[in-house]
């Protein structure tokens, strides 16, 4: 009967004694009058260990009371039963969580702690977590670090929130910054001075050794260079413009506008000088009024009722008479043709001589000599050519100089 777990009986026949079971409470099986049976007759607390839950179901020591215990279990938070650790949950981690810079953690089935474990942090210079930026340190910067070729950065705030866009020192920008040895404003490595600059201080394109003995290009170092027209070797005399924008190695030109023979008078004058020959004085001797030319002079013979034009052909045969020592060639122009056109027959700033007259007639006027250029740099003045110097004679190999 229930409640005793052995008995005996007889058999049906009475011939022979069985020893029989029974169902009672303890039994691990729910018989009779019970309401639950965990096969003791113990009433529990709490629940044994378990891997992975929490709570059990449990009968009182007289199996007529169902228990909804709670017990440890692997996830739990507290080292129990077998566990080698217990971290709180199931899972096996791979890293530590956001923030911490180390930690201890626990496999998913609670047997092994987790070593060697990656951590994620704002400083850690990788972009993790809630963070918007990481540059790797907790530092809110004002400018960017040094750098070869660039003078913006993107860094972080110190707490991984903000993107910093900034500015700071780099190769190139003009000043001496960082390692740099020097810094010239560019990036690249210079062969000569700048046109113009007779000495510089120059740095190579990474800012690590100021260039020296570079090759330097003026006006007056006698080379053309850049822009320039010429070069004479100077910038105060020559065949070349003082900022060698012009080649100046031209002949002196002047004009006299001629007048009629009734115009002039006997004894009027005009000089010219071809700036290499003493100058010479032209006379008008009209052959109405007798008289003498005055020594020295050239006669200029016109004749009563000569017009302007043949007074300028007579002029112009006086000036080009081959005895002449006057290195001027004139010649008859202009529109009713009583213009003399002059021109020094050599070039060179020496022939730019006034000329002079004493023609009382405003018809009759001059202008010039003027325009001639070069040959004008005295002895030991730079050089390039015989067109400089004055003397016509420019001497040297590796530095001309006028002789």
């Amino acid at each position: 009967p229930y409640g005793t777990p052995g008995c005996t009986a007889c058999s049906g026949g009475c011939g022979s004694v069985l020893t029989l079971t029974g169902a009672f409470c303890g039994d691990g099986s729910k018989n009779g009058p019970e309401a639950c049976d965990d096969g003791n007759t113990v009433t529990e607390t709490g629940c044994p260990y378990q891997l992975d839950a929490g709570t059990c179901l449990r009968c009182d020591s007289s199996c007529t009371t169902a228990l909804v215990l709670n017990g440890p279990y692997c996830g739990d938070g507290a080292q129990n039963g077998p566990e080698g650790c217990d971290d709180g949950n199931r899972v096996t981690e791979t890293s530590c969580p956001y923030g911490q810079m180390s930690c201890s953690l626990c496999s998913a089935n609670c047997t092994a702690p987790l070593t060697g474990l990656a951590v994620a942090f704002c400083g850690d210079g990788t972009k993790n977590g809630p963070e918007t930026c990481d540059d790797g340190n907790t530092v809110s910067e004002t400018a960017c670090p040094y750098q070869l070729d660039a003078g913006t950065c993107t860094l972080c705030d110190s707490n991984c929130s903000t993107t910093l866009n900034l500015t700071g020192p780099y190769c190139g920008d003009g000043v001496q910054n960082g390692a740099e040895a020097c810094d010239d404003g560019n990036r690249v490595t210079e062969t000569a001075c700048p046109y113009g600059q007779t000495s510089c201080s120059l740095c190579t394109a990474n800012c690590t050794q100021a260039l020296t003995g570079l090759p330097v290009a003026f006006c007056g170092d006698g080379i053309k260079n850049g822009s320039e027209s010429c070069d004479d070797g100077n910038t105060t005399c020559g065949s070349c413009k003082s900022d060698c924008s012009a080649n100046l190695l031209a002949a002196a030109t002047g004009t006299i506008q001629a007048t009629k023979e009734s115009n002039l008078r006997d004894g009027e004058t005009f000089k010219l000088d071809d700036g290499v020959n003493p100058a010479i004085i032209f006379e008008f001797d009209k052959a109405a009024d007798p008289g003498t030319v005055i020594l020295g002079n050239v006669r200029v013979k016109v004749s009563s009722g000569d017009s302007s034009s043949t007074v300028a052909t007579t002029m112009a045969a006086a000036i080009n008479d081959p005895a002449l020592t006057l290195a001027i060639t004139a010649t008859v122009t202009g529109s009713n043709n009583n213009v003399l056109s002059l021109v020094n027959d050599a070039q060179g700033a020496f022939g730019n001589k006034q000329i002079s007259e004493t023609v009382q007639s405003t018809s009759f006027t001059v202008s010039g000599m003027s325009g001639g250029g070069g040959r004008d740099c005295a002895t030991g003045q730079t050089c390039t050519g015989n067109g400089d110097c004055a003397s016509n004679v420019c001497a040297g190999t590796t530095s001309k100089t006028c002789n």
